[in-house]
């Protein structure tokens, strides 16, 4: 059968039946622009939830101490005896470690002037905001020289700096946190 036979045999066909023609039509194309349409989104929640993994930290190891045992019971999850600085020290020593974050928490008050916020307390070194992947504001994140000196500085997040500084800056500001004066260096 030759081409242009077949060719005139369907626009005839297409002819005879125009409603027929358009409802194909219209199934065929509402059918492909569905599946565009899933695979779109399909691709775009594959893409939040890569983003949120890798925001957990997707390449970070946890590891806390274990429960301490005294007589066969155990006394609770991370009850025996903290890491010391010569574990975080071995670890950040191995080849595969890129930061070694210790990191100790609690919940507290914040407070600056007369005004107090209640929060998550972390005292953490200088790798914490490197395994975290976190970038600060303003100011600056936390640095080895701080904890060799000692100094009480705080870094600080978007919430609390809105509810003890009201949108000011406080970059270098004084606060409290459970009583303990810092120099605030970032929110």
């Amino acid at each position: 059968m030759k081409y242009s036979i077949a060719l005139m045999s369907a626009l005839e066909a297409l002819r005879a039946n125009p409603l027929r023609s358009f409802l194909t039509m219209l199934g065929i194309v509402i059918g492909v622009a569905s599946v565009m349409a899933m695979m779109a989104i399909s691709e775009g929640a594959a893409r939040q939830v890569d983003a949120q993994i890798s925001s957990l930290g997707a390449n970070n190891l946890t590891i806390r101490p274990g429960a301490d045992r005294r007589a066969g019971r155990s006394s609770g999850a991370a009850t025996a005896s903290p890491f010391t600085d010569q574990t975080v020290e071995d670890l950040r020593s191995e080849p595969y470690a890129v930061a070694v974050a210790a990191s100790i928490n609690g919940s507290g008050t914040v407070v600056a002037g007369d005004t107090n916020w209640p929060t998550n307390i972390y005292g953490v070194n200088a790798d914490y905001f490197i395994s975290q992947d976190w970038a600060v504001r303003e100011g600056r994140i936390l640095e080895e020289r701080d904890i060799a000196t000692g100094d009480a500085v705080a870094v600080i997040g978007g919430t609390i700096a809105e509810n003890l500084f009201a949108g000011s800056s406080a970059l270098g500001q004084r606060i409290r946190a459970n009583n303990i004066p810092h120099r605030r260096w970032s929110p």
